[in-house]
């Protein structure tokens, strides 16, 4: 078990590389609608982050780390990739919209859903810093909970 000071360490490690994640997606935005959409809920997560910055690693953790560490943590490309829009749409039926005023709405796998849609798309070196930002934060999340 790690005491609170290398636990918070790991918080705060897991918020840089979340904001630096977050800014790697906002450049594979190419409408102004979506761009529109990113910036709402870039900004409340900037908001949380001086509220309750522990927030994002629960939030990874629940909605990311569980149902798909081993996938992640296999660099498994295809599940993702194979994963058509129908599957992403059941797990995700209970999504709220992003300008939705509660904070605990925030919807961190949607947003990563957008730039996976593309996958496809992006170059070999932008889709390994893809996946290695999901494994890092994901390897992060873990730690942090790791009893």
């Amino acid at each position: 078990m790690f005491t609170k000071n290398k636990k918070k360490e790991i918080s705060r490690q897991f918020i840089i590389n979340y904001f630096s994640f977050l800014d790697y997606l906002k450049s594979f935005i190419v409408t102004q609608e979506k761009e529109k959409l990113f910036n709402t809920f870039y900004n409340k997560n900037l908001l949380l982050k001086k509220a309750n910055p522990s927030f994002f690693v629960k939030k990874w953790y629940e909605s990311i780390a569980i149902p798909y560490h081993i996938q992640i943590l296999e660099n498994n490309i295809d599940f993702f990739l194979n994963k058509n829009e129908n599957e992403y749409s059941n797990e995700l039926q209970n999504n709220i919209d992003i300008n939705s005023e509660n904070m605990n709405d925030l919807r961190i796998e949607e947003r990563i859903k957008g730039c996976i849609k593309d996958f496809k798309k992006l170059d070999v070196f932008q889709k390994e810093e893809l996946v290695n930002n999901i494994k890092n934060l994901t390897m992060l999340s873990i730690l942090y909970y790791k009893k």
